[in-house]
């Protein structure tokens, strides 16, 4: 039979089954059921066991007793903590989800002690939102009520075990066949720098397979012994309700990497280098940044005129990619002049190339045949 405790000894008491002394601690309370939760600690002896608990509630202490808010716990965290990290673009897309979503929550007001799982998944299966903008809320929601627990706020974050996983569909990737390739590099060819000021951009484009907001961003300095360094971006992002354009780090770590220039972009580097002031591709009336938006519009239209398959300025990008691809280049070697972080990003355009190489090597047995 278990002795039991003395008042003022608290939840201490000794086990004639353990042959121990035995401890129990409150954490808090479950949020679904409002049970109490327990932690139970042992010891030999009870001096050991005091100080056991008392070094175990110092590290759990119990929650605050607080009325703050799930808004104005997120609202910290967003502004005060997530957006430091954030470039522009980012911040631009969170910021745009708070204010859009999450403040609108019909939780956004529930005193977070209070507030429960199901809570948030209803509003999750209701809410009509998009399965990639709940992947980022979800992810958002759990690091802000992880933040609460760590501030002692509450004990437990009811959201760890929520996952939204998002699994975009299979991208139709656009891009130039290479005879539809000839044909617009054959165009630009033929076009002075008057007729199309993009000439030597799109060129340039597509030896490089940078990125727009890469090209657009490149001084002249950047381009060193045949090489073009690529070290930033240009972005659009909104600012008090306009947009601007701003130079930013490049999209990842590994965007940051150095591209050798084919020689046909080596032959017409002087006449590139030719415009004024330090951008290698400036706008043709300001010589200043080139607004995002011309290059694309400006590309399909010539692909109508040419009547070629009209693709994205992203699709000039892939078919630099699906062209190394074709020329038996190693996933590995066009991951890195891709700057691509994840290779199932280049596996991805490989697997949509894949037919036409698998093809081309069946026709080259006939030679052995």
């Amino acid at each position: 039979m278990s002795k039991r405790r003395n008042k003022g000894e608290g939840s201490i008491y000794y086990s004639d089954s353990k042959k121990l002394w035995v401890c129990q601690v409150t954490l808090g309370y479950e949020h679904q059921t409002g049970k109490q939760i327990r932690k139970t600690l042992y010891s030999k002896t009870k001096s050991d066991l005091i100080e056991k608990k008392k070094e175990f509630e110092k590290r759990n202490a119990l929650i605050k007793d607080t009325n703050i808010t799930f808004d104005e716990n997120f609202y910290k965290y967003l502004y005060l903590i997530k957006k430091p990290d954030l470039k522009p673009k980012s911040w631009e897309r969170y910021e745009g989800l708070y204010k859009n979503y999450i403040s609108c929550a019909p939780f956004s007001y529930i005193k977070l002690k209070d507030l429960s799982y199901s809570d948030i998944q209803m509003w999750y299966k209701q809410s009509g939102i998009t399965k990639s903008s709940l992947e980022i809320i979800n992810r958002l929601i759990k690091a802000s009520l992880n933040m609460a627990v760590k501030n002692k706020i509450i004990s437990e974050n009811i959201m760890k075990e929520s996952y939204i996983k998002y699994k975009p569909k299979n991208t139709d990737y656009n891009v130039f066949t290479s005879k539809e390739q000839e044909i617009f590099i054959n165009y630009l060819n033929s076009c002075s720098i008057k007729q199309e000021p993009f000439k030597y951009l799109f060129l340039f484009a597509l030896g490089t397979g940078t990125r727009l907001g890469e090209i657009l961003a490149l001084n002249k300095n950047d381009i060193v012994d045949n090489t073009v360094n690529i070290n930033k971006s240009l972005h659009r992002i909104k600012k008090d309700n306009k947009y601007t354009q701003e130079i930013t780090t490049p999209k990842t770590k590994q965007s940051e990497r150095q591209i050798p220039l084919p020689k046909k972009i080596i032959d017409i580097l002087d006449d590139i280098l030719k415009t004024k002031g330090k951008l290698l591709f400036p706008d043709e009336k300001t010589n200043t940044y080139i607004f995002m938006n011309r290059p694309l519009r400006r590309l399909q239209a010539i692909c109508k005129k040419l009547n070629i398959n009209q693709i994205s300025f992203h699709g000039l990008r892939h078919t630099y990619a699906t062209r190394l691809f074709e020329s038996n280049i190693q996933i590995k070697t066009v991951q890195k002049l891709m700057g691509h972080t994840d290779i199932q990003t280049t596996m991805n355009i490989y697997t949509h190339v894949m037919p036409n190489i698998i093809d081309d090597a069946v026709e080259s047995l006939n030679k052995f045949l």
